[in-house]
């Protein structure tokens, strides 16, 4: 049996941002009151209904106009009634809580929303005529019930993405501060439980997390919304869990003399997604009847430190403990086709005069034999012996170079 731990690797997530509407505005409405003379009378009811979006509901501001708001002077009285009705809306229900401003110029009051309007409360105002108003002298105009912004959000899709037992999930991201949350996944796990394990483990903050359908939300709450992009950063990856080689069902493999070898002892690897390393701390040979196969190699560029999946040998079973960058590579990494009636046939004629591995030791390359390709490293023992390692690589990727391989 084999085990390796794969290194963790980016998880290909797709991670899509919204930031905030750059056009969020302020609330504002206006009260013009008339300076003609005689426009007011004693008992005329001035009435509006505010709505600044936190009191739960319109709140009625109102004031009855009396004899000594009334002067000769029409801009005076415009000026001395437009006063009284500032008043009553700074001591309405709804703007105690501060999140309107009053002002008055003259005949006019200028009603202002403090805050552009947002997500979790709107701060617009809605100004409205209220039923109980008799004065005819005042004029509304409404000029914006304010724009709702948005606070920053960024939506992380886990969908399309494998996960096996053990793996864990991992997103980062930073909000002014980083913040860190892991998933470890369980058996049968699905893109909708990856999101929803993560939001779980999410212990709070600044952000507000939630799931759904395989999507990750993060929302930023650390600010006003409408300023400013405040989450950056967003990276998610995936360390894979450690593989543990199946054992193969017995083959049957044909041996050089003729005889058939049972070959009970081989594995089976396969590393999934991400970056892998297989590990082989003995012999792997057909020679020594345990030849391993690998499923899934992926070997990447053919330059050195590109390459997805690396095979570790054993120094103990080689006979030495590095390969020569100059001399150890067969074909430049190219897989090289054997022939012969059996596949340990082939491989011997590797080493018979004339072949490959003539005389060769501290070599490596890949090698077909019909339809599949294996992976060959010569000991550093001259002929074919059981210590000269022969793995069978179905699936693989890529073009083979030293940096796929280490020895230990």
């Amino acid at each position: 049996m084999h085990t390796t731990d794969p290194a963790g690797v980016t998880l290909p997530v797709v991670a899509t941002t919204t930031v905030p509407a750059a056009n969020a505005t302020k609330a504002a409405s206006t009260l013009t009151f008339n300076t003609t003379s005689g426009t007011f009378a004693i008992g005329d009811v001035i009435a509006y209904s505010l709505d600044d979006g936190v009191a739960g509901g319109p709140v009625l501001v109102s004031y009855t106009v009396v004899g000594a708001d009334i002067v000769l002077d029409g801009a005076t009285t415009a000026a001395n009634i437009a006063n009284k009705v500032a008043v009553r809306l700074n001591a309405a229900a709804a703007p105690a809580a501060g999140n309107i401003s009053v002002v008055r110029t003259g005949n006019e009051l200028s009603i202002t929303s403090v805050n552009a309007g947002e997500t979790a409360v709107n701060t617009s105002i809605s100004l409205t005529l209220a039923g109980t108003n008799t004065a005819t002298g005042v004029t509304l105009a409404e000029t914006s019930n304010g724009t709702d912004a948005t606070a920053q959000t960024v939506q992380v899709d886990f969908n399309g993405q494998t996960y096996a037992t053990g793996d864990v999930v991992s997103i980062t991201w930073n909000d002014g501060v980083v913040n860190t949350v892991n998933f470890t996944v369980g058996a049968a796990t699905t893109a909708t439980a990856v999101a929803a394990g993560l939001d779980a483990a999410f212990l709070g903050g600044t952000s507000n997390v939630t799931n759904a359908a395989g999507v990750l939300t993060i929302q930023d709450n650390s600010g006003p919304a409408g300023s400013t992009a405040t989450i950056t950063a967003v990276a998610s990856t995936i360390d894979k869990a450690p593989i543990t080689s199946a054992p193969a069902a017995p083959t049957i493999v044909q041996g050089v003399t003729g005889l058939a070898t049972s070959v009970a002892s081989s594995d089976i690897l396969t590393g999934g997604d991400g970056a892998d390393v297989f590990v082989f701390g003995g012999q792997s040979s057909v020679a020594g009847g345990n030849m391993d196969t690998i499923t899934d190699l992926n070997l990447g560029g053919a330059v050195m430190n590109v390459g997805m999946d690396t095979i570790q040998l054993s120094a103990g079973v080689l006979g030495y403990a590095a390969f020569n960058p100059a001399t150890s590579l067969v074909n430049a990494g190219g897989a090289v086709a054997m022939s012969g009636p059996t596949l340990a046939a082939a491989l011997q004629g590797l080493y018979n005069a004339g072949g490959t591995f003539d005389g060769a030791v501290n070599n490596v390359g890949l090698f077909t034999y019909g339809a599949d390709t294996y992976l060959i490293a010569a000991d550093s023992v001259a002929g074919l012996g059981p210590n000269d390692i022969v793995i069978k690589v179905t699936g693989v990727t890529g073009t083979l170079d030293l940096s796929d391989l280490t020895i230990v």
